[in-house]
């Protein structure tokens, strides 16, 4: 037995080990002669503590008491015996709550010893809902009462008391049967999400917990992750357990046969498609259902290269087939009409647009698509280009356009011929396409707003019978808000188009998403998650070389992030040839981490191959960034000088070029590590205020930087002297942040009136960095200096009337003090577009609503207001970043979870407060806990009613607070933050 076992003895004499540990150490004794014999002197032990207090405490004859001593040795030897006879005799079976059922009513696979007998599953048809399993309470109260809170869950599971069954379960280790029954509870609420990441944490601790794969490939089939699933299922199935193992194996083979069969058939549909444009051979019925995206592309192919009226006639089944599926004759009538056409005239124009289609299709036939074209086809001449879009035009056979060009990448200098043909011809399908095209060259651009403006209109028009263009809107926004680190946006948009991609039978564009998705996750350290998108994506690519390549450098971040450098490398050992922009960041982090041999070599191959290609000012910044961080591994100082470089050029790249402003932030923590791990920590506060755009504090002043598996604290008292920590190779991120200023900092603190705070990434918003006896405030970047008005506008936004279905329970009115030229927004007066409308001249504000965060509608905490007319109830940091707040406004956000902020693998931190900053808020206080209604008024208004006779607001904060943490040191008063911005001395 392992030594674990042996060391619970003590623990279990003393009666203090319970449910599940309780049965595996009765186990172990009966087994282990060793622990037997020890528990008979442990008890006998207990026994004479016990007579020698008792003897103590009652004086008599030193006889009498030499006698006591014998008489306990005697009854805790017999004591003993018993314990090891009650251990070793039959124990009553446990509890089991299927005891009377032939059907388990889960398909989740329960840890709990009661609950592992296998049963198939069955649920009945005509329920919505599965049904609950009648546990008796007075049995709960029995295992209750016997200390075994795992079972008292798992009762409560089965009884369909879910919010009560995460309680219980939530109060127990950290143990892998209790992790894997939580994350049942999360199958069962429709979280998949949470559960993956629970049965994950379950398996790092016993990989082969068969309850805990069980319970992953469910998760992962929830996720429609379906290979992925049908693999773990298969990992099941392999350990023979008896019934499980045959209904794994079955789940398995029906998830790969049915994801297997969607390639094949997607490939058929576009082969019939190409043979329908280039040949009329009728499209079989089955595939039209299969792809009708794919068939209506080809079908406007087949109009385009129909070189007789008879030819498109022809389509007329086809046309009333996808008609049918949209509920539309619009198809049907175009066929109509083109039929009418003079062919002597538009005939040969048919002909040349099949040449244009032949070489297109050419083209990707050359790429490795394996599709069959017809032979001795003639191919287009491109030289002719010019005289052929004449012609079309001449000839009046505008519609041609639509088809020729995007084929010979003329749409870009034709928007307008294309947009008013597109109009003529009416519905969504082409003039969407149009706004793909600009949206894309926008992007190009590295205009990323009006890109976006675009895929919001194109999505706006996208009809029913546009699914085939929804998917690319919906693809075009989730890349795009993924490029602009928004990361709830790109999740929304990035699942509403993998659905479309799955529900079209469009493998290629659900691998994509694939990817999409797994990215997103990864910047929100969800890696659970990130790592089961990208094996999905790798599994269904498993021959493709650049998608192989591309999946190994993304879990190469992965494994950075995880603070996992050696798992790291060996990923980017398994790519072949120079690397992309994910990998090639990653090597330069790894060089600094530990450098090899080869690696600056294969870093300038990789920046040699990048710079080839087209790309924007601020991708060249990133390019330079790498560069730069890699020299610093073997050249310091010429390395320092060249991330000095990067920054100078990213300031003059245009302020909406996102990725101008990644290189800029990156390149400052480089600086700042580098600093820090030589201990120059007035070059490190120098930095941080540099970077913040702001003069360095001569004293009391704080930053903290935590990156790369480094940690990075500057200080300076209010004495002006400078300390410091640097702290190379963490093995995990710390999770108390209160320890991280060491206590001589802060006592070096204490005397500073007021504390300035620059803390990156994830460190930004945490409550605890600094002790709450101490005035301080997060320092923000803010686009200019903050000049608060004279005259006070004060607005209050309460008694929201949010939408029903986020069940929030209403908030008591604000009964706060007023001020003069105060506006009042509540009830349902109180959305978003009225209270956008309001910030822009108030001096203070203060919002009593619900927060929320990770509803999938933005990408952090949000405030929950009424909804407008279009049903839109959220208030993001994305819409307040856009809004000038001319009055500089001291702001309030009583919401619950109001400071939440993006994960910490970002440039710069993304939050509420910090939108507000950047918006023109002068202060913003905020909490990352829930805020109890009844205190929330009192306690702000209070702390408002500081400031506004002159007081500071961290010092007003510290003032108001200090009373209320006497009486209960974990108020949550102690978990609110302050934000200040750059103001005019």
């Amino acid at each position: 037995m392992t030594a674990p076992l042996h060391d619970w003895l003590d623990a279990f004499a003393d009666g203090a080990l319970e449910g599940d540990q309780a049965e595996e150490f009765r186990l172990h004794l009966a087994a282990c002669a060793q622990c037997q014999a020890r528990l008979s002197e442990v008890l006998q032990l207990r026994s004479l503590e016990f007579s020698l207090r008792e003897a103590k405490e009652a004086p008599g004859e030193s006889w009498w008491q030499a006698l006591a001593l014998r008489r306990f040795a005697m009854v805790g030897g017999a004591l003993a015996a018993l314990a090891v006879t009650l251990v070793l005799w039959p124990r009553p079976g446990p509890v089991d709550f299927f005891a009377d059922l032939k059907h388990r009513p889960l398909e989740a696979r329960l840890s709990w010893t009661g609950a592992q007998t296998y049963r198939p599953y069955e649920v009945l048809r005509s329920s919505a809902r599965r049904q609950a399993v009648p546990v008796p309470l007075k049995t709960l109260a029995a295992l209750e009462e016997r200390g075994d809170l795992h079972g008292v869950g798992v009762g409560q599971l089965l009884r369909g008391e879910l919010e009560q069954a995460a309680d219980v379960l939530g109060r127990g280790p950290d143990e892998p049967g209790r992790l894997s029954d939580l994350a049942v509870v999360a199958l069962e609420r429709g979280q998949p999400e949470q559960a993956l990441a629970l049965v994950d944490e379950a398996l790092q601790k016993s990989p082969q917990h068969p309850q805990a794969l069980w319970n992953r490939a469910l998760a992962l089939e929830a996720l429609s992750l379906d290979l992925s699933a049908a693999d773990a299922f298969f990992v099941v199935a392999g350990l023979g357990e008896p019934g499980w193992a045959a209904e794994a194996r079955e789940r398995a083979e029906t998830l790969r046969r049915r994801t297997e069969a969607i390639p094949p058939k997607w490939l058929e549909a576009w082969q019939a498609g190409v043979d329908l444009a280039l040949e009329g051979k009728p499209m079989d019925p089955a595939l039209v259902l299969a792809a009708p995206s794919m068939a209506r592309n080809y079908f406007y192919q087949a109009v385009w290269a129909a070189p007789s009226a008879e030819r498109v006639l022809a389509l007329v089944p086809l046309a009333k087939l996808l008609d049918e599926g949209s509920g539309s004759t619009g198809l049907s009538t175009y066929v109509a009409e083109v039929a009418t056409h003079d062919f002597r005239r538009r005939g040969p124009l048919a002909e040349r647009f099949a040449q244009v289609l032949t070489g297109y299709l050419a083209k990707l036939a050359a790429q490795g698509t394996p599709l069959k074209l017809p032979p001795g086809r003639a191919r287009f001449d491109v030289t002719q280009t010019a005289r052929f879009l004449e012609a079309i035009t001449a000839a009046k056979e505008d519609d041609l356009l639509l088809g020729a060009l995007p084929l010979l990448g003329q749409l870009e200098s034709h928007f307008d011929a294309y947009d008013a043909v597109a109009t003529r011809m009416g519905g969504s399908y082409f003039t969407t396409n149009l706004l793909l095209a600009k949206a894309r060259q926008e992007e190009a651009r590295g205009s990323l707003a009006t890109a976006e403006a675009n895929l919001l209109l194109a999505l706006e028009r996208c009809g029913k019978d546009a699914d085939y263009r929804r998917l690319y809107v919906e693809t075009g926004l989730a890349q795009l808000y993924l490029e602009e680190h928004r990361v709830g946006e790109a999740r929304s948009h990035g699942l509403a188009a993998l659905r479309l991609a799955r529900a079209q039978h469009e493998p290629t564009q659900e691998s994509l998403l694939l990817h999409v998705l797994g990215v997103q996750a990864r910047l929100v350290s969800d890696f659970s998650l990130a790592r089961a998108y990208f094996g999905e994506e790798g599994a269904r690519k498993p021959g493709d070389r650049v998608a192989q390549a591309r999946l190994h450098e993304e879990l190469a971040v992965l494994n950075l992030f995880a603070l996992n450098p050696k798992a790291a490398r060996a990923d980017l050992e398994q790519v072949e040839g120079p690397l992309g922009l994910i990998g090639a960041m990653a090597l330069a982090d790894l060089t600094n981490l530990d450098l090899r041999s080869d690696d600056v070599t294969r870093v300038r191959a990789a920046l040699e191959s990048l710079r080839a290609e087209p790309h924007t000012a601020g991708q060249e910044a990133i390019l330079a960034h790498i560069e730069a961080k890699t020299r610093l591994a073997y050249d310091r100082p010429g390395g320092e000088k060249a991330l000095r470089a990067v920054v100078r050029d990213a300031e003059r790249v245009a302020s909406a070029d996102l990725d101008g402003q990644k290189a800029r932030a990156y390149s400052y923590s480089a600086l700042l590590l580098s600093a820090g791990e030589e201990r120059r920590f007035d070059d490190v506060l120098a930095l941080f205020a540099e970077e913040a755009r702001g003069p360095t504090p001569p004293h009391c002043v704080v930053g903290l930087e935590e990156n790369d598996g480094q940690l990075l604290v500057a200080a300076r008292g209010d004495d002006g002297v400078t300390m410091g920590l640097y702290q190379a190779r963490l093995s995990s991120r710390e999770t108390d942040v209160s320890s991280l200023v060491r206590p001589d900092i802060i006592e070096r603190l204490r005397p500073c009136r007021r504390v300035e705070v620059f803390a990156r990434n994830g460190l930004h918003g945490q409550a605890n960095l600094l002790p709450p006896e101490l005035a301080w405030s997060f320092r923000t970047d803010t686009p200019h200096p903050i000049v608060p008005p004279a005259e006070p506008r004060q607005l209050i936004v309460s008694e929201v009337e949010a939408p029903p279905s986020l069940r929030l329970p209403p908030l008591r009115s604000w009964q706060g003090t007023a001020l003069p030229g105060r506006v009042e927004l509540h009830g349902a007066e109180a959305t978003p577009r009225r209270v956008l409308g309001a910030l822009g001249i108030a001096t203070e504000v203060q919002f009593h609503t619900h927060g929320l965060v990770n509803l999938g509608a933005t990408d952090a905490s949000l405030l929950a207001l009424s909804p407008d007319a279009d049903g839109d109830y959220a208030l993001t940091a994305q819409k307040v970043r856009a809004t000038a707040l001319k009055g500089a406004p001291v702001v309030v956000l009583a919401a619950c979870k109001a400071s939440r902020s993006l994960n910490p693998s970002l440039a710069a931190p993304w939050s509420l407060p910090v939108a507000f900053i950047e918006a023109g808020a002068r202060a913003v206080f905020a909490s990352e806990a829930d805020i109890p209604d009844g205190d929330a008024g009192p306690f702000f208004d209070a702390v408002l009613g500081r400031i506004r006779g002159g007081q500071a607001p961290s010092e007003a904060l510290r003032d108001e607070r200090a009373p209320r943490l006497k009486v209960d040191s974990q108020s949550w008063v102690r978990t609110v933050v302050l934000f200040e911005g750059t103001q005019d001395s």
